[in-house]
């Protein structure tokens, strides 16, 4: 998946139409919630197969962080 992809991922599981990119604090969004959370586990999960868990929120602050998480593997360039 792209950066790109992923980003358009991130804005409809946070519900915001604000510009994401990799130095984006999740926690700065509007829309980011415990639902938010839930949405952005779901979406790992669908689209990676990574079953992401509450506490792996206690270590993400921004996009970069949630995508070394889920794994840069599974990202190409875009």
């Amino acid at each position: 998946m792209t950066y790109t992809h992923f980003y358009d991922l991130l804005k409809l599981a946070v519900d915001t139409a604000e510009d994401i990119n990799m130095k984006s604090v999740l926690a700065d969004l509007e829309g980011y919630d415990s639902l938010s959370i839930l949405g952005i586990m779901a979406m790992a999960d669908g689209s990676f197969g990574v079953k992401l868990t509450a506490s792996d929120f206690s270590k993400v602050t921004t996009v970069e962080s949630l995508i070394n998480i889920i794994g840069r593997e599974h990202f190409n360039l875009g």
